[in-house]
């Protein structure tokens, strides 16, 4: 199994360690496990434009991670406008991942949003 393949597991299973359960159950949003998180979906991007399925646990983590994350953000900062850049940005490249993965158009790792600390 790929390193990347193991971080979608683990995120797909609600691990503790896991970036959704730590946005979900607390402490709350994990950056390093948020780039982990991100780079194992870009992998996973890759690998599967090579191909002409994608695994149905896949599928659902992508889509759960483009949805919930924006639902996350609404819920801790009341509105979009409030939002900071940081989450804004992070939110807008799950779903560029997203779009990646089911639309076969890859981008490259600096044609996404910045995520720098605010």
């Amino acid at each position: 199994m790929a390193d990347w393949e193991q971080v979608l597991r683990s995120e797909y299973l609600g691990e503790a360690h896991s970036f959704t359960f730590k946005l979900c159950c607390g402490p709350g949003w994990d950056r390093d496990a948020f780039m982990q998180l991100f780079e194992a979906m870009h992998e996973c991007c890759i690998y599967y434009k090579k191909t002409d399925s994608i695994p149905k646990w896949i599928v659902e983590i992508f889509w759960y991670l483009d949805w919930y994350v924006q639902q996350d953000n609404l819920r801790q900062w009341g509105s979009t406008e409030n939002v900071p850049s940081y989450f804004q940005n992070a939110a807008v490249n799950l779903n560029h991942l997203a779009f990646s993965l089911f639309c076969d158009d890859i981008r490259g790792r600096g044609n996404y949003e910045p995520l720098d600390i605010e």
